[in-house]
């Protein structure tokens, strides 16, 4: 399974958590929405099988090594 990782949640990466989820199945994608806003990430995802949310901070770099291990793809969608 391919690992897409996309850090920031807000309204600006609303379609594109979708369309990811969307074609998750398809592509055997797994979707990982890192946000300092848990209950935003949470909530783009929702209850999709293919989705993770996790809290995200910019600033936990050890964190950051972790979660960029073994992807595909790294999307950012921050406003710092």
């Amino acid at each position: 399974m391919k690992k897409i990782l996309v850090l920031g949640a807000g309204k600006s990466a609303t379609t594109l958590i979708s369309y990811l989820l969307e074609k998750a199945e398809q592509h055997n994608w797994h979707i990982t929405v890192g946000d300092f806003n848990i209950d935003t990430a949470i909530q783009k995802i929702d209850v999709h099988e293919r989705g993770t949310a996790i809290f995200f901070d910019v600033k936990n770099t050890p964190f950051l090594a972790i979660a960029l291990a073994n992807l595909v793809l790294l999307v950012i969608v921050l406003y710092l």
